[in-house]
């Protein structure tokens, strides 16, 4: 044989023999040594061996070779020679075996479980973090991924400050009286309405095309994780859309993640990253006025007006047939928009 065969009891579970195991006379017989080197009791004679294929949490190990040993006190006794052929490494404080030739590693449940040490965790202020973050794309500009990543953070006060119910006032208060004939113009609860479908207006999505002239497939991203704390404010947001008509339960295969973002004046804002969309979306050139021209054309100017819409994209719908390449992802479910979003 081509190396020496191990030891097992023909006594299993009470039973006088091993169920699909076969018993072989041995032409030349052994003595069954003890631990120490002595020979056992002399009747002890190993006279019968047996194959035996072992499989170990799952995977097959080599078919094996044992001797039958009468009133052996284990069922199986793997020796040396099957742990160095198995490429066994025995972890007696963690209480487990890697076995090398199989790439497992094998616990002994009946030893504490072992615990592995506790990570160093270590709080460091966020300039500190995001200069580190820079320091490390810097040393790895080869690596796409990491340069594609982006770091987003909010406070609490900004976590806070979103769940905080929204007051609202009276825009007689605030507005001059020459300025009441427009005061639907400042109404919130009308600003809150679904807007009708309007032709030139709404928003259509033109996908690139490929070679065979078939739009590119819309890519779907993971979930990013949120803290306790923000998939409350993300439940909000959801709920406040939902109860607006703003966004549907969608069934698209497209799905986008969302985010937190740190407004800059405290508070979060509710985004979800297109950044996979926007790369097959046809482009629209139209031109954007220079900044530096529109300065220089006011620069003489004393009096501004400031006009600010509110949730301006909302009041612009999504073409009909075309809400489910805006749908995004959330802890919560898959969402598509009836209004142009926020991205």
């Amino acid at each position: 044989m081509d190396s020496d065969p191990f030891v097992v009891d023909v006594r299993l579970n009470g039973t006088d023999f091993v169920t699909g195991l076969t018993a072989i006379n041995q032409d030349s017989p052994r003595q069954l040594e003890e631990a120490a080197g002595k020979n056992a009791e002399p009747s002890t004679v190993l006279d019968t061996v047996t194959y035996a294929s072992i499989d170990i949490d799952g995977h097959q190990q080599k078919r094996v070779f044992f001797y039958v040993v009468p009133s052996l006190t284990y069922d199986v006794i793997l020796g040396k020679p099957w742990l160095e052929d198995a490429d066994v490494t025995i972890s007696a404080k963690q209480g487990c075996l890697d076995i090398g030739a199989s790439n497992i590693r094998v616990w002994n449940h009946k030893k504490t479980a072992y615990k592995p040490p506790q990570l160093k965790a270590t709080l460091v202020i966020a300039s500190a973090f995001m200069a580190e973050v820079r320091r490390s794309r810097r040393k790895n500009k080869e690596n796409s991924i990491a340069l594609d990543t982006g770091v987003f953070a909010v406070s609490i006060a900004d976590i806070e400050k979103a769940l905080k119910p929204r007051q609202r006032s009276d825009p007689k208060t605030k507005l001059p009286p020459q300025y009441h004939q427009w005061l639907k113009a400042f109404d919130q609860l009308l600003a809150e309405k679904l807007p009708p479908h309007r032709k030139g207006v709404d928003l259509h999505i033109e996908i690139e095309k490929d070679q065979d002239g078939n739009e590119k497939t819309i890519p779907w991203g993971p979930l990013y994780g949120m803290g306790r704390e923000e998939l409350l404010v993300l439940r909000k947001t959801l709920t406040e859309l939902l109860d607006k008509d703003f966004i549907r339960a969608s069934g698209s295969p497209a799905a986008a993640p969302v985010l937190m973002i740190k407004k800059p004046g405290g508070g979060i804002r509710f985004c979800v990253d297109y950044r996979g969309l926007n790369n097959i979306t046809r482009k629209d050139r139209y031109p954007l006025p220079l900044f530096t021209e529109t300065l220089r054309n006011v620069a003489k100017a004393k009096w501004f007006t400031k006009l600010d819409v509110i949730a301006a994209f909302h009041k612009i719908r999504v073409a009909k047939g075309e809400e489910w390449k805006t749908a995004f992802r959330t802890r919560y479910g898959l969402f598509e928009w009836r209004v142009a979003p926020l991205a």
